[in-house]
């Protein structure tokens, strides 16, 4: 199952399943962050490289793993970097 969540202007959010639920299932997650209305997977990203402020590497083609394990996670942090 796919959980999402959106950040606030801090950077803190919560995760909600697609079905409605709180959190995320127990395992390994692939971690994709972008920005709201730039390219994700699915659009053609090429024709929106230009103007994706968030690396390929953490969006299309991300780099970041993170394992929810049993007894859930009370934080994750995601420090994001930029070649700029």
């Amino acid at each position: 199952p796919t959980s999402t969540g959106r950040t606030d202007k801090d950077g803190r959010f919560t995760l909600s399943t697609i079905q409605g639920e709180s959190g995320a299932i127990v395992a390994e997650h692939k971690v994709i962050i972008f920005v709201e209305g730039e390219a994700d997977e699915g659009d053609d990203a090429s024709a929106n490289s230009k103007s994706n402020t968030i690396p390929d590497r953490y969006n299309n083609n991300s780099e970041l793993r993170k394992t929810v394990p049993p007894e859930g996670l009370e934080n994750a942090e995601f420090r994001l970097t930029s070649d700029q």
